[in-house]
């Protein structure tokens, strides 16, 4: 559950404070530096050794690859605690909000504060995900949405999935 001061930090800055579990999954950046340093490796093969032109290709390759990963990895982690707003058209309270919550993403948990405006799901696991967690806080007519993923450092899309979902929920009333 999140602290009062936590709460209040997301609703000024919409993004959370990133923890100690928030730097471990920058361990994730290993596979596209990996993918850097041996394109570097065999770029400097091809220098020092006056290799054949299909070195010079595969190195630039490797390299662009591990750039666009590195990208890619940093993009989805910061992704990871950042929120989004989304108006509240139909005016739900977060009681109601919760009921909606609860029958659209059938949760394995839900803890709801409705002093603080908190509600925090976790989600079921799937084929891609182990589970996601969606943090949703009210401030005043407008709900700061956050999904994240639980036990890996990113996910393919389904936490924007989730946020969709959720921002249907609050403007279509579904």
């Amino acid at each position: 559950m999140l602290s009062k001061s936590d709460v209040e930090y997301i609703k000024q800055f919409e993004r959370s404070k990133r923890k100690f579990y928030d730097y471990t999954n920058y361990f994730f950046l290993f596979f596209p530096t990996l993918f850097l340093v041996m394109g570097l490796s065999v770029l400097n093969s091809y220098i020092k050794n006056d290799a054949k032109n299909e070195l010079i290709f595969i190195s630039f390759l490797m390299i662009f690859v591990g750039i666009i990963l590195m990208y890619f990895t940093f993009k989805r982690l910061g992704e990871n605690i950042k929120f989004l707003a989304i108006e509240n058209y139909n005016n739900f309270n977060l009681v109601d909000l919760r009921s909606k919550l609860e029958n659209n993403f059938k949760p394995t948990d839900l803890h709801f504060d409705e002093k603080m405006g908190v509600i925090i799901i976790n989600t079921q696991l799937t084929g891609f995900s182990w589970g996601e967690v969606i943090t949703i806080i009210l401030i005043g007519n407008k709900y700061l949405v956050n999904s994240r993923p639980n036990g890996q450092p990113i996910t393919l899309y389904k936490d924007r999935k989730n946020v969709k979902k959720i921002s249907a929920i609050l403007r279509y009333n579904n």
